[in-house]
């Protein structure tokens, strides 16, 4: 299986810190093509809490639920393959830290596939994370965009409002190690 040129680990950044905790989970038609880019993979990395302010906990499929369906608009439902993971989400909304269940959705820009340029894929990501943010109640929505594994931007979005945030990315994991943890961790999600 080829190398994604992706950075999953930990993210720290101005506003929090996410730590990936669950298996990795491939939605989508992954076998078919998601390995087929290129080395100088582009990607974007979402970030959503797990709690719901009107009704109570999240599940993983509630945001798979919705990014499906949003990103299958977006670019047709081939385009509408990416990675899920769980972890932990430590931030500040109001000044106080909280550390709350979270998911990370990761998308990799596939133009052969969706007919996206960068520019309208980072324009669709942004759009996602307002619809996730809508649809499952969640304020603020986390977004990475990854350029050859290296942290491009972060950027904090609300229903109203879009920030940068400043942030780093842990120590990169070698090529030879992320093959072997994505060989032992794929996990095919049935539906």
């Amino acid at each position: 299986m080829p190398i994604i040129n992706v950075n999953f680990g930990q993210l720290v950044f101005s506003r929090g810190e996410f730590r990936p905790q669950g298996k990795k989970q491939y939605h989508g038609m992954f076998e078919n093509y998601f390995f087929d880019g290129e080395p100088d993979t582009y990607a974007s990395l979402l970030i959503v809490r797990l709690i719901d302010n009107r009704n109570g906990a999240l599940t993983e499929t509630d945001v798979i639920r919705v990014a499906e369906e949003w990103r299958g608009k977006q670019v047709g439902q081939l385009g509408a393959s990416f990675i899920t993971q769980t972890g932990m989400l430590k931030h500040r909304p109001n000044g106080t830290p909280i550390e709350e269940e979270a998911a990370r959705i990761i998308l990799l820009h596939l133009p052969h596939i969706t007919g996206e340029n960068r520019e309208v894929f980072k324009g669709n990501i942004f759009s996602l994370g307002r619809a996730l943010g809508q649809a499952l109640n969640q304020d603020p929505i986390f977004i990475e965009f990854q350029d050859k594994g290296e942290t491009e931007r972060i950027w904090e979005i609300d229903r109203a409002l879009v920030r940068s945030v400043s942030g780093h990315r842990r120590p990169t994991v070698s090529p030879q190690e992320q093959a072997e943890e994505l060989s032992s961790s794929y996990e095919r999600n049935p539906g």
